[in-house]
């Protein structure tokens, strides 16, 4: 059977799992044991291409499933195709399975076990507003080769009706216990217990000319919005410098797919989804400055210090450093964030901007609208790098921004025009000049970093510290001629490069 699912997923904690299941009046179910299997190729095919499958045991039946990748279409970015039938046994159908779009993926390839998932399943079903919604709590585990990883979360599958109304519900349940949306699913756990990989990195598949320019700003959105989210649960649960990174530019995407495609999604929910992306991008700014100035600044200069410097210096940045990753932390332990995660996910589901007539752009052809927004860009960022060595800090940090935001419709829009060649040129051009710009601002936020450093330290008397953040900033400086000459050269380079999408 060929079905799409439609669901929000939330982790809960234990206080919460019990708050949800008394308001529901789950406690009062006997719940059922789910048994599921899930199998690979050894090589990983099938998660590869973004599919899971699973044959999963509910009392004395069967079932074998094949869930494919998200499609942010008619259903949304929280939307996958699904495919289920019958099965005898935990033994995988092959001819079941052949009649899926997995087939082709495994192509008469091993299939073994992966990874088993256990949990006690408590249901209900509601309604809301015109639509019918199941309610489950999971409570178990993941289970790998006697590694084990405890599973909790909460789920809202749209039974039929509208996805508005799942949003509509979570609102009302997160008020009776904390709930984060969540982006790892039961497959994901399982992969990453089974083959100690890290978090998941959310891509977006190629989008396609047939596209409005709507659709596609919902499916560039929800890519950018996943990726935030996956790094915040790894951030959430050890300081990592890769999730910091990735949560950043998960955010940054997002909110550059908000300025790219401001003509399409403009309504009145729009500035404060804005808003609010700007405020944790900033909390993570810190760290990552931090992150960078610890890594390559300090690392490359602290040869020039003595050892009591050094040692000085890297205590005081180390410090720093775990304050700005507890900030971080407390951020996502927030209802702020909670909030911000399910209502950025609700506008981009159910917002204003999608009801109606809403703007002419938003059913434009995606091809159309993406060459307009690029050749704007373009045009801009060659304006204002024409005098590129003459740029203060601040202005070279504005071209910066600029230049990354055509990275990312560069890099999202490329597959719409075939001329693969000519992209990958194109958009090494765009990679060059930002890199070459990033150098320059790392170079500036590491004078900013050490000023801060020096009035602290001066306060704090850690004079010895704080001189010494000065000396590796300013040893730093004399790099900064040459930096400038290869940021023009990269500009030069942007400037003869054909765009793709003429």
């Amino acid at each position: 059977m060929s079905n799409r699912e439609i669901e929000l997923k939330f982790t809960v904690g234990d206080a919460g799992a019990q708050a949800l299941a008394d308001a529901l009046k789950l406690a009062r179910t006997k719940g059922k044991t789910l048994t599921a299997i899930y199998y690979d190729s050894a090589g990983r095919d099938l998660r590869k291409a973004g599919f899971a499958l699973r044959v999963r045991q509910k009392g004395k039946a069967f079932t074998q499933t094949i869930k494919g990748p998200g499609d942010a279409g008619d259903g949304g970015g929280f939307a996958r195709g699904e495919w289920e039938t019958a099965a005898r046994g935990f033994a995988i159908d092959r001819q079941a399975l052949a009649a899926t779009p997995a087939a082709a993926i495994v192509n008469g390839s091993l299939i073994a076990p992966a990874f088993a998932i256990r949990v006690l399943r408590r249901t209900r079903e509601v309604d809301e507003g015109g639509s019918r919604i199941e309610i489950s709590l999971d409570e178990g585990e993941a289970e790998a080769e006697g590694r084990h990883s405890p599973i909790r979360e909460l789920e809202l599958e749209l039974v039929r009706g509208e996805v508005a109304d799942l949003f509509v519900l979570a609102r009302r349940l997160a008020k009776v216990a904390p709930l984060t949306l969540g982006f790892t699913s039961k497959a994901d756990r399982g992969f990453s217990l089974a083959d100690g990989e890290g978090a998941r990195h959310e891509r977006l598949d190629g989008l396609r000319p047939d596209q409005s320019a709507g659709e596609a700003f919902r499916a560039i959105a929800h890519a950018a919005l996943t990726q935030a989210g996956l790094a915040g649960e790894v951030l959430a649960a050890r300081d990592d410098a890769e999730a910091v990174h990735r949560l950043r530019v998960g955010l940054r995407r997002l909110r550059s797919a908000l300025s790219s495609f401001r003509p399409v999604s403009a309504d009145g929910r729009r500035g404060g989804v804005k808003t609010e992306l700007k405020w944790l991008s900033g909390v993570m700014d810190r760290a990552r400055d931090l992150d960078v100035f610890i890594a390559e600044t300090f690392e490359t200069g602290r040869a020039a210090l003595d050892p009591d410097a050094q040692a000085a210096l890297l205590a005081r940045l180390q410090s720093a450093r775990a304050k700005a990753y507890a900030a971080a932390r407390e951020a996502l332990a927030s209802g702020r964030y909670r909030t911000l995660l399910l209502e950025t996910a609700a506008w981009l589901e159910a917002g204003p901007w999608l009801r109606g007539a809403g703007s002419p752009d938003r059913d434009r052809p995606v091809d159309v609208f993406a060459a307009q927004v690029m050749d704007r860009r373009l045009k801009k960022i060659l304006k204002r790098g024409a005098d590129l060595r003459t740029l203060t800090p601040p202005d070279r940090h504005k071209l910066r921004i600029a230049v990354k935001k055509l990275r990312y419709d560069a890099d999202a829009f490329a597959a719409l025009y075939g001329h693969k060649k000519r992209a990958r040129r194109f958009i090494g051009a765009v990679r060059g000049l930002q890199e070459a710009l990033g150098t320059l601002n790392d170079l500036a936020a590491g004078g900013l970093l050490a000023a801060s450093l020096v009035r602290t330290g001066a306060r704090a008397g850690q004079n010895e510290a704080a001189f010494a953040a000065g000396e590796i900033v300013g040893a730093a400086g004399v790099r900064e001629p040459d930096l400038l000459d290869a940021a023009e050269d990269a500009y030069d380079a942007l400037e003869d490069a054909d765009p793709f999408w003429t």
